[in-house]
């Protein structure tokens, strides 16, 4: 009889082990991590709006942003919720939100009008010397940028006006890509933060290094940089 109780006290034992392991296995199946990608975004703030829709979702486990490629990593419980319902969950942060990775885009950078002496020396985050490109005679801005800076944005806008107005500006823009690029380190003990501007004299001498959205600096070191 003791046998048979210890036998019959085994298989309940590993009934409840056995229902415990598939339930667990079920639990990890309804797991998943998937990709979302941000369109249209202007700066990388609309991300973290994004993230903090999501959370909202019980069912939504963990949210990561990835400024650079505009994409959500989301780890959600896929028997409660679905792709769909989580793409409608993010895009009230007010941007289109597509599944899987690769999908994610800034908005086109801002356009300079013909006849401004504009151009880019690095659009994809390579390392160069700003001071091997300063127009002889003009007032030279380097501005140091990334497509997911706003304020990045708006200064291009006040730029391309002060541009318009005045001949004896020149602009050469670098794009950093993100802080790891190789265009970033070159200059990682002077720019802590975008946008980042230095400005130079006729004959080649830096007279100021702005960071952030400084107007009025901006437009008080280009009359230092004419001798005013």
């Amino acid at each position: 009889m003791m046998g048979n109780f210890l036998r019959h006290r085994l298989i309940v034992t590993a009934g409840l082990w056995f229902a415990l392991g598939v339930a667990g296995c079920a639990h990890n199946a309804a797991t998943v991590k998937q990709v979302f990608s941000m369109q249209d975004v202007d700066c990388a703030s609309c991300g973290g709006k994004a993230v903090k829709k999501l959370k909202t979702n019980p069912n939504v486990k963990e949210v990561d942003f990835d400024y650079v490629n505009a994409e959500l990593s989301v780890t959600y419980n896929s028997q409660n919720t679905s792709e769909e319902e989580l793409c409608e969950l993010a895009s009230e942060a007010g941007f289109p939100v597509v599944p899987g990775g690769g999908k994610g885009r800034y908005l086109p950078p801002t356009h300079f009008p013909d006849g401004l002496d504009v151009s880019w020396l690095a659009k994809d985050g390579q390392a160069v010397t700003a001071e091997d490109h300063l127009v002889p005679g003009k007032i030279t801005l380097i501005d140091f940028y990334a497509p997911w800076c706003g304020p990045c944005r708006k200064l291009d806008q006040h730029l391309a006006k002060m541009l318009a107005e005045n001949e004896d500006l020149a602009l050469r823009k670098i794009n950093i890509v993100d802080w790891d690029s190789p265009a970033a380190k070159a200059y990682g003990n002077e720019i802590m933060s975008l946008p980042h501007v230095f400005v130079y004299n006729p004959e080649g001498e830096r007279v100021a290094s702005i960071s952030g959205l400084e107007l009025e600096a901006i437009k008080a070191a280009i009359e230092t940089a004419r001798g005013n």
